[in-house]
C-alpha cells in the first residue's frame, strides 16, 4: 500500500525536461483559470455590496427579494454543462460563455424592480454555472493526480485574493455615487461586466483545448512526456459519454457524501457571501466600512487554506483535515448566533470561510474518481448540489431575526456537523478499498500496475484495481 512519503518521492523523481514541460503547463493553463475564478467571484460580490450600496431603494426591493436574488442565480446552475463540455471545444464554449455572462452583469445596471433583477440574476447564473465544472475538468486533463491538490488550491485562494482586493475597488466605487446619475451599485456592475467580457475574449483565444496545444510549444520529447502524464491525471478526454459511469457513479455511496457535503457547506456559504456587508451593517459598522471590512475575510480564509494545505500534504490526509476545516465553519455560525458585541462579530464572519473544507472536498473527488465521463458526472452532480446549498442557504436569513439570525445560524451548524461526519465516512470508504485490493494484490489476483494501454481504455477508478486511493 502506498505510503504517505510515497507522494514525494515521486515528486523529486520528476526529470528535467518534465520540469520544463510542467512549467509551460502551468503558464498556459493557471494564469487563466485563476482569473476567471477571480472574476466569478467578484461579479458574486456586485450584489452583496449593493446591499449597502442602494439597490433596495433604486428597485424598490424588500429584504426577503433581496434574498431571493441570492437563491434566484443558483437555479441556473441545473444548465446542462457536462454534456457540451463533453461535446465543444472546451476554450471557445468557455470563453464565449464568459463573455457573455459580462454582458449580463452590464444588463443588470439597467434592472429597475425585483422582476428584471431575478431574471437577469438567473440568466447569470444559468452562464456562470459553466466556470467550475470546466475549471476542474482543464485541471484534470493538464496535471498529474498530485499536482491537481495545488492547482484546486491555486483556483480557489485566487477567490479570497478577489475577496481582498475586489473589495477594495469596490470601496472606490463608493465614491462614484451619483456620478454622471448613476448609483454606486450600477457602476459596481458595468465596470466589473467590461472587465469578465474582455476576460472571455482572452480565454476563447488562449485556453488550450487539447493535451498537445500549440500553447505548450511541445518539443518531441516532451509530446513523449504528455503521454505518459496522461496515465496520471485520472481523466482522458473521450467525447464518446458512457452511460456505464454514470450507472457505477450513482452506485457508489461517495458521491452522495460528496454531494452532501457541497450542498451543506453552501448553505452557511450562501449567508455569507451574500450578506456579510449587511451583517457588518447590523453591527454598527458604516455603509462604506461594510464593504471594506470584507478584506479581512479573504485574508482569513487564505491562512486557513494555508493552514489545511500544510497539513494535508504533510501527513497526506485529505479527509480528516476537511472534517477539522469545517469545525472551524461551525465555530464561525456559533459566534454570529450567540455574540452580541460588534467586534467579536466580525470574528464569526472571518471564521464562515468554507474554502478549506471545499477544497479538500474537491481535492479527494478529483484524485479519486477516474474515468472521463464518470469524472464529469462527479462534478456535474456536485454542482447541483451546490446550486441548491447556494438556493437555500440566503432563505434561512429573515429579516425579523435581525442583527443574529438564531434560527439560521443553528440551521448553519446543524449541516455542519453532519458534514464533518460525511467527511470521515469518506475517508474509511476509501481506507478499506485500498485494503481490500492490497489484500487482492497480495494474493496475486489483480496486476500490480494499471495497463498500459489506460489512455485508450478510459477505465473507472472501480474497473482498474491497480488504482490506489488517497485518503
Amino acid at each position: 500500500m502506498e505510503t504517505a512519503a510515497e507522494p514525494l518521492r515521486r515528486l523529486r523523481a520528476y526529470t528535467p525536461a518534465e520540469k520544463k514541460l510542467l512549467k509551460k503547463i502551468i503558464f498556459a493553463v493557471m494564469p487563466l483559470v485563476c482569473t476567471v475564478q477571480y472574476v466569478q467571484i467578484t461579479d458574486k460580490f456586485t450584489l452583496n455590496s449593493a446591499g449597502v450600496m442602494g439597490i433596495y431603494r433604486d428597485a424598490s426591493i424588500t429584504h426577503d427579494q433581496f434574498s431571493l436574488l441570492g437563491s434566484v442565480f443558483f437555479v441556473g446552475f441545473l444548465f446542462p454543462n457536462t454534456y457540451l463540455l463533453q461535446c465543444l471545444p472546451v476554450s471557445k464554449y468557455f470563453g464565449t460563455i464568459i463573455a457573455l455572462w459580462g454582458v449580463v452583469l452590464m444588463c443588470m445596471s439597467l434592472g429597475e424592480n425585483f422582476s428584471e433583477l431575478a431574471g437577469l440574476r438567473f440568466l447569470l447564473g444559468l452562464l456562470e454555472a459553466t466556470s467550475a465544472p470546466t475549471i476542474l475538468l482543464v485541471i484534470n486533463l493538464y496535471f498529474r493526480r498530485r499536482e491537481q491538490t495545488i492547482c484546486i488550491a491555486a483556483m480557489q485562494l485566487s477567490s479570497e485574493v478577489a475577496v481582498i482586493f475586489s473589495h477594495l475597488i469596490i470601496y472606490g466605487f463608493g465614491y462614484m455615487d451619483n456620478l454622471h446619475g448613476v448609483s454606486a451599485w450600477k457602476w459596481n456592475f458595468i465596470i466589473w461586466g467590461i472587465v469578465t467580457v474582455f476576460i472571455g475574449v482572452c480565454v476563447f483565444i488562449f485556453l488550450p483545448d487539447q493535451k498537445e496545444s500549440r500553447w505548450f510549444r511541445l518539443t518531441p520529447t516532451e509530446k513523449e512526456i504528455v503521454k505518459e502524464r496522461v496515465c496520471d491525471t485520472g481523466m482522458v478526454r473521450d467525447k464518446l459519454f458512457k452511460l456505464s459511469h454514470v450507472v457505477e457513479s450513482v452506485k457508489e455511496t461517495r458521491l452522495y457524501c460528496y454531494c452532501s457535503i457541497a450542498l451543506l457547506l453552501c448553505l452557511q456559504n450562501g449567508c455569507v457571501s451574500l450578506y456579510s456587508s449587511q451583517i457588518f451593517r447590523d453591527s454598527g459598522f458604516s455603509k462604506l466600512d461594510s464593504v471594506i471590512l470584507n478584506v479581512p475575510r479573504g485574508v482569513s480564509a487564505i491562512i486557513l487554506m494555508v493552514i489545511a494545505g500544510y497539513i494535508s500534504q504533510r501527513y497526506n490526509d485529505t479527509c480528516r483535515v476537511g472534517a477539522g476545516m469545517v469545525g472551524v465553519f461551525f465555530i464561525g455560525a456559533l459566534i454570529l448566533a450567540t455574540v452580541h458585541n460588534g467586534n467579536i462579530r466580525l470574528l464569526g464572519v472571518y471564521l464562515s470561510t468554507m474554502l478549506p473544507a471545499y477544497v479538500l472536498m474537491q481535492s479527494s473527488c478529483a484524485k479519486n474518481v477516474i474515468g472521463y465521463t464518470k469524472k464529469t458526472f462527479y462534478n456535474a452532480c456536485i454542482y447541483v448540489a451546490i446550486c441548491i446549498g447556494n438556493f437555500v442557504g440566503p432563505l434561512f436569513m429573515r429579516e425579523n431575526e435581525a442583527p443574529f439570525y438564531t434560527s439560521g445560524m443553528v440551521g448553519y451548524m446543524i449541516a455542519d456537523a453532519i458534514a464533518i461526519t460525511l467527511f470521515i465516512y469518506v475517508y474509511w470508504w476509501h481506507k478499506r478499498e485500498n485494503q481490500r485490493r492490497q489484500q487482492l494484490k497480495s494474493g496475486g489476483r489483480i496486476p500490480l500496475a494499471p495497463p498500459n494501454d489506460r489512455d485508450e481504455l478510459d477505465l473507472t477508478d472501480k474497473e482498474d484495481l491497480a488504482f490506489v486511493y488517497t485518503y
